[in-house]
């Protein structure tokens, strides 16, 4: 998702490889601009496809341990990082292949992605007709706020720190909790926070 065009200038290091035959970016000398991919599910893979051709413009942004989200001014959320846990929105049983190199070439042969390292922004898909306007990034997990007041939760959960009344390895589906009216959310690393906004705090 921090890909720079190599041929611009600036160096860009996609898998520390200068010739850009890897798919993915490990790291950048110099901020440059966030970009969002395009994905698509075909049967137990995600393929990441190339990035989108309008980029959104974000509102809110937060970064975890291990993950990073982003919410858009449609109230789009968008992932990148780890999706171990499912933190990203995404079941960690499934592959992931990239279709490109990350600036824009597409792959002979797709190539697979581990899921603790989705280098580029993908789409999280959240339940039909919810917009999101604040997120907050966790040690492995995920929580937003949507702009009805609802939180959804998801990813590792192994010290119940979704709050849904139990304890699991993880969850990867976004997950309304049964609050409403929420103003705030912080995600710790092994506990979240929500603030409503009648000034109580759970």
């Amino acid at each position: 998702g921090i890909s720079k065009d190599p041929v611009s200038g600036g160096g860009a290091y996609v898998n520390r490889d200068p010739s850009g035959t890897e798919p993915g970016v490990k790291g950048s000398d110099d901020p440059v601009q966030i970009k969002v991919y395009q994905w698509r599910q075909n049967g137990n893979e995600i393929e990441i496809l190339g990035e989108r051709t309008t980029q959104p413009k974000f509102i809110d942004i937060s970064a975890g341990k291990d993950h990073s989200l982003l919410v858009d001014k449609d109230g789009k959320l968008y992932a990148a990082g780890s999706n171990r846990y499912g933190q990203m929105g995404f079941d960690p049983k499934l592959t992931i292949k990239a279709t490109t190199n990350g600036v824009g070439v597409t792959l002979g042969k797709p190539v697979t992605v581990p899921q603790d390292e989705i280098d580029v922004f993908l789409e999280v898909p959240m339940p039909a007709g919810v917009k999101i306007v604040e997120v907050s990034a966790g040690d492995g997990y995920s929580m937003a706020l949507a702009e009805d007041g609802a939180v959804y939760v998801w990813g590792r959960n192994d010290k119940a720190q979704l709050g849904l009344g139990e304890v699991s390895d993880y969850v990867w589906q976004p997950t309304n909790l049964t609050l409403v009216h929420v103003a705030q959310i912080s995600a710790g690393t092994d506990h979240a926070l929500v603030r409503t906004y009648s000034g109580n705090v759970y």
